[in-house]
């Protein structure tokens, strides 16, 4: 087996939607996903993420807390680690992606085609969603 590969993804929320961003030509084409990519040899996630988001949506962000982790198994192992983000500015399509936009998560989950590893991070990412909504009266 092929050594493994570590991804990092973000996950930004705004107004109780989630930012995805979907592939375009290539490995898993026409899918949507939390936006990010592989971790280069001797980067941090949390370095790799920045620099991820800077080049594919040319915005520079706060890396937060750990959501989620992910593992699978294709031609190699697949770390999936998934990050909660704030956007420091409004993102735009840089490269690899075809469209982007503010999804509700479970609407999403429902309609859209995701890669494999988002389906993964359903529960984590609804309990967040939870979590951060205002306190209602």
């Amino acid at each position: 087996m092929k050594r493994r590969v570590h991804i990092v993804t973000g996950l930004s929320i705004k107004d109780g939607r989630v930012f995805m961003t979907q592939r375009g030509p290539g490995q898993c084409a026409g899918t949507w996903e939390f936006p990010g990519g592989a971790v280069k040899s001797g980067e941090t996630s949390e370095i790799a993420l920045a620099r991820e988001l800077k080049e594919e949506l040319g915005v520079p962000a706060i890396i937060g807390d750990l959501v989620d982790i992910v593992v699978f198994y294709w031609d190699r192992k697949v770390v999936v680690s998934l990050f909660h983000v704030e956007f420091l500015q409004t993102p735009t399509l840089k490269e690899n992606q075809v469209a982007m936009g503010w999804h509700d998560f479970n609407e999403a989950f429902k309609t859209l085609p995701l890669v494999p590893s988002s389906y993964s991070f359903y529960e984590a990412v609804n309990q967040l969603l939870e979590h951060l909504k205002p306190d209602t009266p």
